[in-house]
């Protein structure tokens, strides 16, 4: 553990009692407690470098300027455990950059394990959780007959895996809330446990469509949620009940998506339903993976992406003899007459919406089954 106040050194009173909070840090293959006063908030920001006069001070990496044109140094852990005599974190940069390419070629995952009741533990992929919070049951509202309550100047609605009945009147809950397209999710828990990194890998597919399924993590059986349910009624997201969906029985699919929300909401869908998937974060880094790797069995792909689009990925595919064979279907968030038109002529099968996943999974199973009715 390491002192913030001692770090820096600010004298502080410490008479008066006072509740501590612990950021914890890791920087490679180290980590270490970081005791804070008070934790704020959580926030993007476009980092600046430390002025020249400053570069001497191992305490900070750089500097931020906020809305409200107040100044915000950014800390450095690896100067803050050297300052304090902790052990020398080695490697720096690159070791925090081999640590994020190593989960990235891996199947491992950035779990939140969090419980709901007795029975069994539940997770959700971090990189969908926008912020914990704390809420105190005596300022839920209702809007219709959903529960509310105002966050940050607008309503976040709540929900829970028991269902909103349930909710105490009284006492604070802690809520996990999920953010896209300028709307919030609340989901209201008993206990946040901890965060964990685990391989993705479901063993039990579940019928219930709150779940993803059932996968092990720390020896303790866990319940994956599939957060594009939970967000279905505020975003438009299919809640996928209406159809019967088809197992991918192991077929390699590669998803080419720069958005890092749908990645994080289909890959663990996609996995879920029986394929092998791949994500990758552009077009042109589908292009160079199926130029070494031309294995797959079906390419799901976004239209919108930035360098090149979709369509001009679809055309590249159809022309090229070792990768025109393989299907391609076009998942996007947005369906039109001259969309639908453009994606048959680069070379997709179909254009699907994201908010209609169970289609997509029926329209592949579809394909592939024909495909194999065909070489048979």
């Amino acid at each position: 553990l390491v002192s913030l106040s001692q770090a820096l050194d600010i004298s502080k009173d410490n008479t008066a009692e006072k509740i501590s909070f612990i950021a914890v840090c890791k920087v490679g293959g180290y980590s270490f407690g970081l005791i804070v006063d008070k934790v704020f908030d959580t926030e993007e920001i476009v980092v600046k470098p430390t002025s020249t006069i400053l570069k001497h001070i191992p305490l900070y990496s750089g500097n931020t300027i906020l809305g409200d044109g107040s100044v915000i140094m950014i800390l450095d852990p690896n100067g803050l455990a050297r300052a304090t005599g902790e052990q020398e974190i080695t490697g720096g940069r690159d070791s925090i950059d081999e640590l994020k390419q190593g989960l990235k070629n891996s199947n491992s995952v950035n779990f939140l394990i969090f419980k709901t009741d007795a029975v069994t533990q539940k997770a959700v992929p971090l990189e969908l959780v926008s912020r914990l919070e704390e809420i105190n049951m005596k300022n839920v509202e209702f809007s219709g007959e959903h529960p509310v309550v105002q966050y940050r100047g607008d309503i976040m609605r709540l929900c829970s895996i028991t269902g909103t009945e349930n909710f105490p009147k009284t006492g604070a809950k802690q809520v996990i809330v999920f953010s896209y397209d300028n709307k919030t999710l609340g989901l209201v828990v008993d206990e946040i446990i901890d965060i964990v990194v685990a391989s993705y890998d479901i063993k039990i597919a579940s019928t219930d469509k709150r779940f993803l399924g059932g996968m092990v993590i720390e020896g303790k059986t866990t319940d994956i949620i599939d957060v594009a349910n939970l967000l279905a009624d505020i975003v438009g997201f299919s809640a996928d009940e209406d159809m019967q969906v088809k197992a991918g029985n192991d077929s390699r699919l590669l998803y080419v998506e720069d958005s890092p929300f749908f990645r994080s909401i289909n890959v663990p869908f996609l996995t879920a339903a029986g394929y092998k998937v791949k994500a990758v974060n552009n077009a042109k880094e589908a292009l160079a993976l199926l130029e070494s790797n031309p294995a797959f069995d079906v390419i799901v792909s976004d239209i919108e992406m930035p360098e090149m689009n979709g369509f001009e990925f679809a055309e590249v595919c159809s022309n090229n003899p070792r990768l025109s064979h393989i299907p391609m279907f076009a998942f996007t968030s947005s369906k039109s007459e001259a969309n639908t038109g453009k994606s048959k002529q680069a070379g997709f099968i179909e254009l699907v919406l994201k908010t209609d996943r169970a289609h997509l999974l029926n329209a592949i199973a579809d394909r592939l089954n024909s495909r194999e009715k065909e070489t048979a």
